[in-house]
């Protein structure tokens, strides 16, 4: 009888029009959590403490550790996830509660660079029931699911995530988790493995043949256009423009930037092709060059909340001993960002900026007219002038960036 139930929600439930009507019922003209990506003071730290003490290059075979994830850490995994799965056009919040022996998670999903007012908002509850982690709650919307169709969904995707080969890692990793309602605590063992699959995801990206096509034709350059700014990204969008009448915007797009911002990084061999040294600037600047490709190579792999994790945090690390907060650098990583996303959210997007870039004859065409009136500052003169990245003067400083971005050349409304 139990069987025949459980058929009967699920012929429901999962007919096309149950489906449609669901959807469309749970949309939402306000996110449950709103999209953040200015990143807090909070994070960085957070971000930043839980490489250092979870470096995998001091990890062992087998070697046992634990992972105390607070309520900060949490929400920045959560994001950090979201971002790295979304496609380019959707934006999302991530928002979790810890309580005893559970978790209550917060989603909000919607289109990232369109005027709609259209969401979908999602929460979830867990609980660790003996070994067993359990789906107490599902809201979509403003509907509750009942317990039996959220428990027919897990079910139907146990063997497609068994399928899964980072899903099959992660079960072989994880020991044992606890929940307290002030952290999630996950006891795992390191497995060569792990690196192994990162490594050879890695590859996948540099063994494209459209990324070695680009190396190539870079190496083909005479050495004055190979230190040129202009020249380089001007060669190479012209040549994607003119492939992406047979092959797809978005992926020549990504190949070019992922091409600049390894070459930006110091890497000079691709397959057979050594590229020279690095040698773009900006402004006169080879950092800045650096900041926007590594930016861009980041983001169009759909994760700029990385790139703006790792360009703020750069300039928080710099104002404190390095060489000077910069809010130059920091407009060049948020450019990176914008770029790297626009380049990749569709194929209509894609194709603009393939046209504007192979059409550039200056910088000035790409890089923004941003003056914060002061040079690089030390922590202190940060600290005086802006408090931390969470104060609301370096916010407006953020805004302004952002401002001049938009009204750039390059994504200026014609």
């Amino acid at each position: 009888m139990k069987l025949l139930i459980k058929l009967f929600f699920l012929i429901i439930f999962l007919s096309p029009f149950a489906l449609a009507a669901l959807f469309i019922a749970s949309l939402q003209d306000q996110p449950l959590v709103e999209h953040q990506l200015v990143l807090t003071q909070k994070d960085i730290s957070t971000a930043r403490a839980l490489f250092k003490q979870h470096d995998p290059r001091t990890l062992t075979e087998n070697a046992e550790k634990s992972l105390k994830l607070d309520q900060t850490a949490l929400d920045l995994a959560g994001r950090y996830v979201l971002h790295s799965i979304q496609p380019a056009f959707l934006t999302s919040g991530f928002e979790s509660e810890l309580f005893n022996h559970g978790l209550a998670v917060k989603l909000s999903v919607g289109p990232s660079m369109l005027a709609v007012d259209y969401f979908i908002n999602l929460q979830l509850a867990f609980s660790k029931s003996t070994d067993r982690l359990r789906l107490t709650n599902v809201q979509l919307g403003k509907i509750s699911i009942p317990d039996e169709i959220s428990g027919l969904l897990i079910e139907i995707s146990q063997p497609m995530l068994s399928a899964n080969e980072e899903w099959k890692l992660l079960q072989q990793s994880l020991v044992d988790y606890r929940f307290s309602e002030k952290a999630l605590e996950l006891d795992y063992r390191w497995l060569t493995q792990t690196e192994q699959l990162a490594r050879k995801k890695i590859r996948h990206y540099l063994d494209n043949p459209s990324l070695q096509y680009y190396a190539e034709e870079l190496a083909k350059l005479d050495p004055a256009s190979q230190q040129s700014f202009t020249e380089v990204v001007t060669r190479l969008f012209k040549l994607a423009e003119s492939r992406s009448a047979n092959h797809d915007p978005i992926e020549e797009n990504r190949a070019i930037l992922l091409l600049l911002g390894n070459w930006a990084l110091g890497k000079r061999n691709f397959d057979e092709i050594r590229l020279p040294a690095f040698k773009l600037k900006i402004n006169r600047r080879m950092d800045l060059a650096q900041h926007l490709l590594i930016s861009a190579a980041i983001s169009s792999h759909s994760n700029s909340l990385l790139s703006n994790l790792i360009g703020t945090g750069k300039e928080v690390s710099d104002a404190d001993g390095g060489s000077g907060f910069s809010f130059d650098d920091l407009t060049a990583d948020r450019l990176g960002t914008r770029l790297g996303k626009a380049a990749v959210i569709n194929k209509i997007s894609a194709s603009e900026i393939q046209k504007h870039l192979s059409g550039m004859h200056t910088v000035q065409q790409l890089f923004p007219v941003f003056k914060s009136g002061h040079g690089p500052l030390n922590e202190q003169q940060f600290i005086n002038l802006y408090g931390s990245v969470d104060d609301p003067r370096y916010k407006k400083m953020l805004e302004k960036i952002d401002l001049a971005i938009s009204n750039s050349p390059l994504f200026k409304a014609p």
